[in-house]
This record gives structure tokens, sequence and C-alpha cells, in this order.
């Protein structure tokens, strides 16, 4: 499975994509979050609003792969990091076709990442 044309251009424009997965117990919850940025004199820059071929080649990427426990979401409460479980936190990977093999190691279904506001997804 690959990202969509849709998901592609919200990365390369900064938004940062979010999806819920299978959880490891019961009481946890299970977040996989990607993001995008570039790297200009060794500085990580935001992403302008503008969508270019050569930003699939050259947009730089992290991925967040945490689980929390249930009730911090429930109650809307804020997460402290040593409650943050299993997390896996990459970055420095360059271009689409890298980042897609990279997400589908983590969640079988990449149509599941929708921009983060609209997952509920803390971090």
């Amino acid at each position: 499975m690959e990202l969509s044309m849709k998901q592609i251009n919200d990365l390369i424009t900064g938004v940062h994509l979010s999806a819920e997965i299978a959880a490891s117990s019961p009481g946890l919850r299970h977040f996989v979050t990607v993001a995008g940025y570039m790297v200009e004199d060794g500085r990580k820059r935001l992403l302008d609003k503008y969508i270019s071929a050569e930003k699939r080649e050259t947009t730089v990427f992290l991925i967040r792969d945490y689980e929390v426990p249930k009730e911090y979401i429930e109650n809307d409460w804020e997460i402290p990091d040593r409650d943050i479980k299993n997390e896996v936190y990459i970055e420095g990977i360059v271009g689409i076709e890298n980042i897609q093999k990279e997400l589908t190691e983590r969640i079988s279904d990449l149509s599941l990442l929708v921009p983060h506001w609209e997952c509920a997804a803390p971090l």
C-alpha cells in the first residue's frame, strides 16, 4: 500500500499525519505520527505550503511510534514522559519512497494516516 496523493501533499506542506493502531495491551492506545521538515545549513526548518515534485525527494521525515495509557486520553490529561510506553522515534528519513517503506513496517494500511488534528493522538 502507498500513501495517497493527498497524504503526500499534506506531508510535503508540513501537515503531520497520525494513525491509531492496535495496542500491545488493553490498557494502552497505540499511535504513529509522521511529519516532514527540511534541512537548510544543517538546521531543521518548517516546510512551506507550496507543492512541488522536488519536495517528494527532498523532504526529510520523522516517525514517532508510541503507546500511552488509555486513561490519559479518555480524561484529556497531560501525559508525563515517564508514562509514554514502547516509544520509537526515527528521524532523517529522506523522500516519500523511503518514508512509505518505513511506515509500512508499522502500519499495514497507510490510509489510516489522517491529519493529526483528526486523530486522537496526544503527542
